[in-house]
């Protein structure tokens, strides 16, 4: 909750629940991170969470790729969300709210 970090240049993956939740109040920077092979989210975003997604791989996760909940808002830029089947990257400049 509140949590403004930045997590760079990591591999997260095999994990139980969302590879990264963002909390009530948060507002982290995601760049260059490979999210993949978790139980659930690569990324979840609690309502009133925001955060940035820059050039992150999120793939191989058990759920969606991203999943955001209402009055969240998540600003995306060139993030490859990737199944066992499709190897095809996004890329967006937008933000989502939701």
């Amino acid at each position: 909750e509140n949590g403004q970090g930045t997590l760079e240049d990591n591999e997260i993956f095999a994990n139980a629940l969302a590879g990264v939740a963002i909390e009530s109040g948060g507002n982290p920077a995601l760049r260059n991170n490979r999210i993949y092979d978790g139980k659930a989210n690569g990324v979840f975003v609690y309502e009133n969470g925001q955060g940035t997604l820059e050039d992150n791989e999120i793939f191989a996760n058990a759920l969606a790729g991203e999943r955001s909940r209402a009055a969240a808002t998540l600003h995306c830029e060139t993030i490859a969300f990737m199944t066992e089947r499709q190897t095809a990257s996004m890329s967006t400049k937008t933000a989502r709210e939701h």
